[in-house]
Parts: C-alpha cells; sequence; structure tokens
C-alpha cells in the first residue's frame, strides 16, 4: 500500500489549530447549551408558572333579569404570561365578584383583577397587583400549532383539587369547533390528555412551550379534551397590546365542498384549480361586495383552498375560514375566486356581521322591560338556555336567532324582543300565559330593538296598547291608563327593583 504523500498529512499549523478548535467547539456547544436552556423552561419553571384560580361570582337569572342568582365559589387554572399577567378562560371568571390567585408552593394567595375578557374565544387576562406573589415566577412562551400525533402535556387542577395536576396525550385532531356555546367557531385541538373541570385555563406544553389553553372536555365520549390552540391565543393577546380589545372577525359566508364532478363541469373550473362555492352570503353583510353566490372560493390571501374546504397550516389541514378569522379587524383579506368562466381577485376589510356581534355582546348584563305586568327581554342564548321554551315557540326564537340574519330584506338593525313572562294583576286578565312570545309590532309599528318598544309604549297615545306576537300572529290588548296606574303595585308586589334596564 503506497505510503502518502507529505501534503496528504496535517501540517504542524494544522494540529495546532485543531488542538485549539477542540476548547473553542466545547465553549460553543456549552455557550449553545446554555442559550436553549434559557429559552426552554424545565418542568419545574413551568409548574410554578401555573396558578390555581378561585373565584366568587354570582350571575344573572335571565328568566327574572333584575335579579342575581345566589353566590357559589368556583376554580379553574391560569398560567402566568409576559407582561406580568396570568391567562386563563373566559368562563373561569364569568360573573366574578372576587377572584383570587394560589402559587402551588403554598405561599399567600392573591387577589387579581380581570383586565380583558372575550367569551368568543373563552380567554381572559388577570392582572395581580402584588409583585411579591409574582417573584420568582417565569413567564411562559405561546408557541405554535402543535403536530397531529405529537405529544402535550396538560397542567391544572381538575375537580376542584388543590395539588397541580399533570396528564400526557396526544394530539388526535384539528378542526374548526363551536366556542360561546355554539355562536362562534375558531380552530380547536383534540387530544386524549386528560382535560376535566377545573382543568379549565391551564396551558398545554410542548417541549416548554404552551400550544393551546384547556378549555372543554367531551362528555359523551371517553379521554377526549379540547384545548384553544396557540394560534387563536396569539390573536387575543396581540389584539390587546394597545390595552383596547376589538375581537375576531366574522366571515358570514355558506360555501359547499365542490366534491361534484358534475359540478366542477356546471362552473366550469379548471381541473388544475381547487375551490369551495360560495352558496350564501349573509343578507346585508359588506362582505357581499366582495363574493357571490356561485363563486368557486380558490384560495385566501394566496393560500389554495381544496375541494373539501380546507388548506395546511404547517403540516396540518385546517378550514378556510381560520385564515379570516387570525385576521385582525380592518386588516385587508385578498379572495381569488372562478367567476363567470375567469379568475377574479376581489378584496374585503375584515369586519364584524352586526348581528352575530349583538349576540355575543349580549351576554355581559340582562335587559328586561315591565309593562302592565309584561316582562319584555330581547332573544339572547343565555334566555334561550335559561327558558327552555319548547315547540313552535322554540322554533321561532331559533329561527329568529339563528336564520334571520340570512334572510333578505338586510334588517342588521333589528333585534329581536320576546314576552317572556306575565305577572298576573287585573291590568293583564285574561292574556295568554303561555310566554314566550316574538313580539312583531306594538299599535302597529314594528319593533326594531327593546328600547324602541319602552319609547313607543312611553309615547302611545293610545286608548288600548295592541301587541302583535309571532309565531301565531297572537294579538293582546293593554288599557294604556291602567298600565300606568299598575306600575307601582306590579313592581312592589313581585319584588322588581325598576322597570326597566334598557
Amino acid at each position: 500500500m503506497p505510503r502518502p504523500r507529505l501534503r496528504d498529512r496535517p501540517g504542524p499549523e494544522f494540529t495546532r489549530w485543531a488542538l485549539l478548535a477542540v476548547p473553542i467547539v466545547s465553549l460553543v456547544l456549552l455557550f449553545a447549551a446554555g442559550a436553549a436552556s434559557a429559552r426552554e423552561p424545565s418542568d419545574e419553571d413551568t409548574r410554578n408558572a401555573v396558578v390555581r384560580i378561585e373565584v366568587s361570582r354570582a350571575g344573572h337569572d335571565w328568566t327574572a333579569p333584575w335579579k342575581l342568582l345566589p353566590p357559589e365559589s368556583v376554580s379553574g387554572t391560569g398560567f402566568l404570561i409576559e407582561g406580568d399577567r396570568l391567562l386563563t378562560n373566559a368562563h373561569v371568571v364569568r360573573d366574578a365578584q372576587q377572584v383570587t390567585v394560589k402559587r402551588n408552593d403554598g405561599s399567600a394567595p392573591a387577589l387579581a383583577t380581570v383586565e380583558a375578557v372575550d367569551d368568543d374565544c373563552d380567554l381572559a387576562l388577570l392582572r395581580v397587583a402584588s409583585k411579591v406573589f409574582l417573584r420568582g415566577l417565569r413567564p411562559l412562551r405561546i408557541g405554535d400549532l402543535p403536530q397531529i400525533g405529537s405529544g402535550v402535556v396538560t397542567y391544572g387542577y381538575p375537580l376542584g383539587g388543590l395539588e397541580l395536576s399533570t396528564t400526557a396525550g396526544v394530539v388526535s385532531r384539528v378542526e374548526h369547533g363551536a366556542y360561546l356555546e355554539g355562536l362562534s367557531r375558531h380552530l380547536v385541538v383534540q387530544t386524549d390528555a386528560a382535560i376535566n373541570p377545573g382543568n379549565s385555563g391551564g396551558p398545554v406544553v410542548q417541549r416548554g412551550t404552551v400550544v393551546g389553553v384547556a378549555f372543554q372536555y367531551v362528555t359523551s365520549a371517553q379521554s377526549v379534551g379540547l384545548f384553544i390552540p396557540a394560534p387563536v391565543v396569539r390573536h387575543f393577546l396581540d389584539d390587546f397590546l394597545d390595552g383596547h380589545y376589538a375581537g375576531f372577525s366574522d366571515l358570514p359566508v355558506r360555501v359547499l365542498p365542490l366534491n361534484s364532478p358534475a359540478y366542477r363541469r356546471e362552473r366550469k373550473l379548471p381541473d388544475a384549480r381547487s375551490g369551495v362555492v360560495v352558496q350564501e352570503v349573509a343578507s346585508g353583510s359588506d362582505l357581499g361586495g366582495a363574493l357571490a353566490p356561485g363563486d368557486v372560493l380558490m384560495s385566501v390571501d394566496g393560500q389554495r383552498v381544496a375541494d373539501d374546504g380546507t388548506c395546511l397550516l404547517g403540516a396540518a389541514r385546517v378550514p378556510f375560514f381560520h385564515l379570516v378569522d387570525m385576521k385582525s379587524l380592518g386588516q385587508r383579506v385578498r379572495f381569488e375566486v372562478w367567476r363567470d368562466g375567469r379568475t377574479v381577485s376581489v378584496e374585503w376589510k375584515a369586519s364584524q356581521f352586526l348581528p352575530w356581534a349583538r349576540l355575543r355582546q349580549a351576554r355581559s348584563k340582562p335587559r328586561y322591560l315591565v309593562y302592565a305586568g309584561l316582562l319584555f327581554v330581547p332573544s339572547t342564548l343565555e334566555y334561550f338556555a335559561a327558558a327552555h321554551p319548547s315547540g313552535a315557540r322554540r322554533a321561532a326564537i331559533l329561527h329568529e336567532l339563528a336564520f334571520r340574519s340570512w334572510e333578505p330584506p338586510a334588517d342588521l338593525d333589528r333585534e329581536v324582543v320576546l314576552l317572556a313572562r306575565v305577572f298576573s294583576h287585573p291590568v293583564n286578565a285574561g292574556v295568554d300565559l303561555s310566554v314566550p312570545f316574538v313580539v312583531e309590532r306594538v299599535n302597529g309599528q314594528t319593533i326594531r330593538n327593546l328600547a324602541d318598544l319602552a319609547r313607543l309604549l312611553d309615547a302611545s297615545q293610545q286608548t288600548q296598547d295592541v301587541f302583535e306576537f309571532a309565531p301565531f300572529h297572537h294579538v293582546e290588548a293593554i288599557d294604556h291608563e291602567q298600565a300606568r296606574a299598575a306600575r307601582t303595585s306590579i313592581l312592589t308586589t313581585y319584588g322588581i327593583s325598576d322597570d326597566k334596564s334598557l
């Protein structure tokens, strides 16, 4: 075997540099390891950043809206993020009279105030004034959407426990799911990591980074928990950076997956393109200036929409609605559509659809009007859940809540008002007690909202005020002067604090 020539051997200069490089490389590796350690919190750091939240609350009685329900105590979970704030679920602190937070090291608890809350995405920010309480805690970082099949760990205080609990699981599904009792839909991640009452608001962690916030569990299935993924969490936090929270945009459009070859041919869509067919745009929505029924929506901001309505988000396929969901109000959204046999690019400014926004806001405080012993309230999800209407009345209210906003002519300013209850009194003798009814007109005038109803009745010059109700075109009449005279008697008899809260 030939001996290597001299120039093939390492020279003395190379040997010296090689020997010197060993400690240099070691130092670089040690520095890199230290930097990685600084970026990635340990499990102890994560555990310390998770707090138990105890809430004393008194919710509203939506069937008797001048009253509060008996006080109760509930608990949940939260965790420290940048800016010395705690992040949790909105439903944990809903109707809170007092919020107390406790660390898991046995130190004294502290009072917290609710700084921002959005029932739409079920997230809330808390502020703790005590610097002592926060001392030594390291805020957790919000990461990205986890991949399907990857492992996660949930942290929280389930079932009212006082000790911090951790459970490991796997991400099994990413989809668009219902928030806020079905009114809002955002990205949702499913996992088999245990999520139970008390876990709400706790972090879902992957390699030291928060990838979601626990918020629901599925009672009809085993080992199925849901968490709010990081993109939705970041949207909430970014929106509040200026101290003002605006909320998520709405996309009031119904689409049909383009799975039928015949329908593709009918739309004359090229084989190389994909998308979904716009079936309907809500009546009166400003989205109608950009999209029209029959359009094939092919992309959103350059992201291709598949025939089943999904698009790629990292390695996951998610409904294209998510792309619009992540827009701030007022941001431009570019749609590419197939219209009349050609590609058209259109733009729309992300906005909220007024009827949906009104329903979301209605849950903050009940409004009501009492007139002649008749209790009138706006039609809200809270009232619907508390009153449990049935039969045709249930169908009529559901139609007003879910479908009226889609129907022409556009009447976005109209708020559905219900006759919710009748307090027996001679002034309303003989009035049908089978409530609720949808109030359509008073003295021949259409009711636009609860305040409009109060104004019409105050200004009425009629001897008899005539009410027209749906769904059966039911008509009732009340003597106007007798109604005025009976006001104090009715309020006193039934313990009603005031005849209106508008």
